[in-house]
């Protein structure tokens, strides 16, 4: 169960970096 939270939060941080990373190259 903690893996599945900690994969889930990774998941969600990995997601706003690339789209913080398309819009700056935007």
């Amino acid at each position: 169960m903690t893996a599945r939270y900690i994969a889930i939060d990774w998941g969600s941080t990995n997601l706003r970096a690339w789209l913080y990373q398309g819009d700056h190259c935007l």
